[in-house]
């Protein structure tokens, strides 16, 4: 997508979103908001030569912070607009209607995302069309972590599945196990 078509598209997002409280960091192509004490809403525009790739998504600050800096490995969840809508996005749209689309679509699915029992339970899914996570390797961390603050003794269950049963499917770095380490140690179990 050219510049000047892709600058239309940032300029009407904006529009929508900055009212809201939403600000643009330019040098990360993202608009991100803090929502209370511990959540920081965001929405992603990503142009290729003729698509755009929205995504949208929940920073769990709180749970960002349960691990050492080295195990960080997920701390949210996140979407593509188009699992929402059934749509994919071109240069044809007029940035006008795109950004009214989101106007009306972001705020009850950031809610949605902001709702943590209701991740928990998308995250227990075997349907992967339901997690609000892109990869299995950050559902089998990011599970544990949310339970580890409502019911440790769930979460400890998790993990004890996960790294029976699917382990080789993870392929975030650290592996499994040192995630695994860590989180017990969290919760002193």
């Amino acid at each position: 997508m050219n510049k000047e078509h892709s600058e239309a598209f940032i300029l009407e997002i904006d529009k929508v979103l900055a009212p809201s409280g939403f600000k643009f960091i330019k040098s990360r192509g993202v608009w991100e908001r803090k929502v209370g004490k511990v959540d920081v809403e965001w929405f992603h525009l990503n142009f290729g030569l003729t698509v755009l790739n929205p995504s949208f998504g929940v920073k769990y600050k709180d749970i960002e912070k349960v691990l050492p800096r080295e195990m960080r490995c997920i701390g949210g969840v996140s979407r593509m607009l188009s699992s929402i809508t059934g749509n994919s996005y071109t240069d044809a749209i007029s940035p006008i209607a795109f950004a009214y689309m989101v106007k009306q679509l972001l705020p009850i699915e950031l809610e949605k995302l902001r709702d943590r029992k209701r991740v928990i339970e998308s995250l227990k899914s075997e349907d992967v069309k339901v997690w609000p996570v892109f990869s299995y390797s950050t559902r089998i961390r990011l599970l544990p972590l949310l339970l580890s603050k409502t019911s440790p003794n769930e979460a400890i269950k998790y993990m004890a599945y996960f790294e029976s049963e699917l382990r080789t499917r993870a392929q975030l770095i650290p592996n499994y196990d040192a995630f695994k380490g860590y989180l017990l140690k969290h919760l002193k179990a």
